[in-house]
């Protein structure tokens, strides 16, 4: 049986994708086409144009992706776009901003900023950082408030969040949160500055 072979970028470079053991990228890089490994590395700027599997994915810097993204754990430190595609894995850390359509993991840490249609999880945790400079953010409108339109997960903690419908069992929502609606079905506690419109126990 022949070993995975490691794949590294330096500077600028494509890779017109496969299925490797390491992956590490630096630099300004593209990913033109599926890409499977066992761990995957980006710093700089990415642009992966197709769907990326990988035990252990990294990002550092700027990373752009039109095709889904499955791992085990993903670690994310920088501004990652995800594009018409969904993000799955088992964990996800991010530190900065995140966007993309579709975000499912059981242990969901996001320490910055999210966008998102939806959130699906076991454990998730959203903390803007408020005592970042504003230029960091202004990728966003409202830079320091994550926006959700769906969020379905076991527990939830959250400051600066602005969501249409929460559902989960426990939710603890802190200061510059508003929602639309909050179902929740063991416990509740909402900062008295929060604003929800709507809060009903099932």
């Amino acid at each position: 049986m022949n070993e995975l072979r490691d794949l590294k970028i330096e500077g600028i470079g494509s890779s017109y994708g496969g299925e490797y053991n390491r992956v590490k990228l630096e630099g300004m890089t593209t990913i033109k086409d599926n890409l499977k490994c066992i761990s995957f590395s980006s710093q700089g700027m990415c642009k992966c144009e197709a769907e990326l599997i990988a035990d252990d994915i990294r990002i550092e810097g700027t990373f752009r992706s039109r095709g889904n993204i499955k791992a085990k754990k993903i670690n994310i430190e920088g501004i990652a776009k995800f594009e018409d595609c969904s993000i799955n894995s088992d964990e996800i850390n991010a530190e900065g901003v995140i966007k993309c359509n579709e975000l499912s993991a059981d242990n969901i840490k996001i320490e910055g900023v999210c966008r998102a249609e939806k959130v699906f999880g076991e454990s998730i945790e959203i903390n803007p950082k408020l005592g970042r400079k504003k230029g960091f953010f202004d990728f966003f409108n409202n830079y320091d408030i994550s926006k959700v339109e769906l969020i379905e997960c076991t527990e939830l903690k959250a400051d600066g969040l602005s969501a249409d419908t929460i559902r989960a069992s426990k939710v603890k929502l802190g200061r510059y949160c508003e929602v639309n609606l909050v179902e929740y079905s063991e416990a509740i506690d909402i900062h008295p500055s929060a604003k929800i419109k709507e809060l009903i126990k099932i």
